[in-house]
């Protein structure tokens, strides 16, 4: 399949920080190519990846979009649950934990963009709804870690 931009999907996956020593994030992307998804979905899937330091996201996320042209990137992080928690908005400010070279953003704020909060386009009620009924408890968070 040639890749072009309406069927390429884009997923990263977090590298170890804190007390997680492997990330769980990108253990599950890691997998997905396992899924034989893109003959299922007719899709080309790049997963990537990406350091828990500010630095490399703010190099990798815009080259991933410039290099595939994505029709969709999906962001996977480790939360405290049980369940899939799926963001409904991204947040420009309040990036005051230090990444695990101990830095932060200058100005807790994210150099890319201009919106204080960016909300998808995505039906997550139905996205929420389809996974739910695959017997796999998700949920909707407005509240972006």
């Amino acid at each position: 399949m040639s890749p072009t931009s309406h069927n390429v999907v884009v997923v990263t996956g977090f590298g170890p920080f804190g007390p997680h020593k492997v990330n769980d994030s990108w253990e599950c992307v890691k997998r997905l190519k396992d899924l034989n998804l893109e003959e299922e979905l007719s899709i080309s899937l790049v997963t990537q990846e990406i350091p828990v330091l500010y630095s490399a996201t703010d190099k990798e996320v815009p080259f991933l979009w410039e290099k595939h042209k994505p029709a969709l990137v999906v962001h996977v992080g480790v939360h405290n649950t049980e369940n899939i928690v799926i963001e409904r908005v991204a947040r420009k400010k309040g990036y005051s934990q230090p990444d695990v070279s101990g830095l932060c953003p200058k100005k807790a704020c994210c150099p890319i963009g201009k919106e204080e909060c960016i909300s998808t386009g995505l039906d997550l009620d139905g996205i929420i709804s389809s996974v739910d009924s695959r017997g796999i408890h998700t949920s909707e968070s407005t509240n972006a870690g």
